[in-house]
């Protein structure tokens, strides 16, 4: 919820292939970069994640911990597919 509205983020983090404590094997990984992949292209977020990143500042950083949010800015019809509710 942001400003009493919900929103839906993709979160780049800093872990990494091959990193000792990412979780996924290489083809785990793959599978799931391409759902990610898929689900932005059906939205039709692609070329607006491509703007978000461009212009985005902020970067992933591993030694504080945080991972960089960018909002998919998506249409209510899609929010009800997903069976997000309204605010309240």
């Amino acid at each position: 919820m942001f400003l009493g509205k919900p929103m839906i983020f993709l979160n780049v983090m800093w872990k990494y292939l091959g990193q000792q404590s990412f979780y996924l094997d290489e083809q785990e990984y793959l599978e799931h970069l391409q759902a990610i992949a898929e689900l932005c292209v059906r939205w039709e977020k692609v070329d607006h994640l491509k703007e978000v990143v461009a212009n985005c500042k902020k970067r992933p950083n591993a030694y504080f911990g945080y991972a960089v949010p960018l909002p998919l800015n998506l249409p209510a019809e899609i929010m009800d597919e997903l069976n997000i509710p309204e605010s309240q």
